[in-house]
């Protein structure tokens, strides 16, 4: 809607108010998809994003995004509503550049390593890491590109903050239930951690809790049941609907109860001795960005055992 009142404005020529709805940047609408009514559903709703921008904006600078994110969604198109919307932007978009004859040469430290001739074009090669990348266009056209990069930053600390929920982790000795304060830990130690998970005012769906461990610690049993194992355990389960066990992270995946706090325990233990850097932990609702929650970083310490 926000899109169509800003387009209704840019076509009266009220172009102060046009910019003061139309966001900065594209995010994705997320909206349940409807089976009757309207049909709406996440293509739908961002295919007319993409129709009014191009009627009122061709030049703005969310519609090569919005068109990426449409084209990696078309196998999920499934209603008319969403196909015609959809072929309708694309179409308004392929007739800005129908007469192009744009030619792309990606050149990597002063060489040739691929050509762009009309054709997507996908490069993935290690030949990309390098310190100068240029792209020397020649014809008349627009040609759009999307650079993808993942790491991790060195030294780049996370915003650690709650957004309609918190999740909070902590560490005990597994033989005596001792809380460890310190991030001070024994090689060969087996702990447990807990994971908490608190919901505030509203509840939400599709949960996913991301528990980096510290290098040096591994993952030793992922379905610890505090039932039977541990009596010291509180009794405040939290329901998990899927999990994924990586070496260096656990995934859960569950819901968000309002103003309730559940948990979920699991067994680490503590292999190397060193310093290490504790990851936060992190919660995230995986379609509303509003949902989530960024803890516990720090450093954690592997000492030896004394006497041995």
């Amino acid at each position: 809607m926000r899109y169509l009142l800003a387009g209704s404005y840019a076509l009266m020529g009220r172009w102060n108010s046009y910019y003061e709805i139309v966001p900065n940047a594209f995010t994705p609408v997320r909206t349940d998809r409807l089976t009757g009514g309207t049909f709406d559903s996440d293509i739908r709703a961002n295919a007319i994003m993409l129709n009014v921008l191009l009627e009122v904006e061709p030049a703005n600078k969310q519609i090569p995004v919005i068109i990426k994110y449409l084209t990696q969604n078309a196998d999920k198109m499934y209603s008319t509503q969403e196909r015609s919307f959809a072929f309708l932007a694309l179409g308004k978009a392929a007739s800005l550049n129908a007469n192009a004859n744009v030619t792309v040469d990606i050149i990597v430290d002063e060489n040739s390593i691929n050509k762009f001739s009309g054709k997507d074009l996908t490069l993935t090669d290690n030949k990309l890491n390098a310190s100068n990348i240029t792209l020397k266009a020649n014809g008349k056209g627009e040609v759009y590109y999307f650079w993808s990069a993942e790491g991790v930053k060195l030294n780049e600390k996370v915003k650690e903050e709650d957004s309609n929920m918190r999740v909070r982790r902590s560490f005990y000795s597994y033989k005596t239930g001792r809380l460890i304060p310190d991030n001070r830990f024994y090689q060969g130690e087996l702990i447990v951690c807990k994971i908490e998970l608190t919901g505030f005012e509203r509840n939400a769906e599709n949960i996913v809790i991301t528990d980096l461990i510290p290098a040096g610690f591994e993952i030793e049993n992922p379905r610890l049941n505090p039932a039977t194992e541990l009596k010291w355990i509180p009794k405040n389960p939290m329901v998990v609907q899927y999990m994924d066990i990586r070496d260096d992270r656990l995934l859960l995946f569950t819901d968000l109860k309002r103003n309730q706090t559940n948990e979920f325990y699991y067994l680490l233990r503590v292999v190397n001795q060193g310093t290490y850097q504790l990851p936060v932990i992190g919660a995230e609702a995986m379609y509303d960005q509003e949902y989530h929650s960024y803890h516990d970083s720090g450093v954690v310490r592997v000492l030896q055992r004394l006497g041995e």
